[in-house]
């Protein structure tokens, strides 16, 4: 349902980012990018979220929450275009601010977008790190619908680590994957 409101309001909310980074409230605009990317991601909007994303990145370097959510969800759209060096480095960035910040489920959701990339590079035994990190941040947290969101990548891994490695020495990787999935049906 909220998709859908978003959609209807597609053009009054670039109204809104646009009137925010052109009179001087890039703060505004960055705490809308934060909440926005998903929309982006979901509606297949990849291209035009990265330029709103990077606009408003580049007219608020002040470090808070939201900056770091941008950072991660630009490096995400970056990396669903195969765009992984940027993806990695924004990801990165996100991680790093998110940490200064003491920002637990921005770290995840950086760990998350890192394990993307290193899934994408083929690194599997980094990017399976990354993943039960960021799955451990969130359940610390009780946070299921994070896990949902964001770690739904995790049996798409396992089936990936099935083929690329056998069947024994996946079996972790596949555990790994039960257990998230456990947690989103609770």
């Amino acid at each position: 349902a909220w998709r859908t409101t978003l959609e209807a309001d597609h053009n009054n909310l670039r109204a809104a980012l646009r009137f925010s980074l052109d009179t001087g409230s890039p703060s505004t605009a960055v705490e809308l990018c934060a909440g926005l990317w998903r929309f982006w991601f979901e509606r297949g909007y990849l291209s035009e979220g990265r330029l709103w994303l990077d606009a408003a990145l580049a007219a608020s370097p002040d470090a808070s929450l939201d900056r770091a959510r941008v950072l991660s969800g630009n490096g995400v759209l970056a990396h669903y275009q195969g765009d992984y060096d940027r993806a990695e480095a924004l990801c990165q960035d996100a991680l790093e601010l998110s940490d200064t910040l003491g920002d637990r489920r921005g770290i995840a959701e950086a760990q998350t977008g890192l394990g993307l990339v290193r899934r994408a590079r083929g690194d599997y035994p980094e990017a399976e790190t990354l993943f039960r990190e960021a799955l451990a941040e969130y359940e610390s947290l009780g946070d299921d619908a994070g896990v949902g969101r964001d770690l739904s990548v995790g049996e798409a891994f396992a089936g990936v680590l099935v083929i690329v490695l056998g069947v024994g020495e996946a079996h972790s990787s596949v555990c790994f994957g039960r257990h998230q999935h456990q947690l989103l049906v609770r």
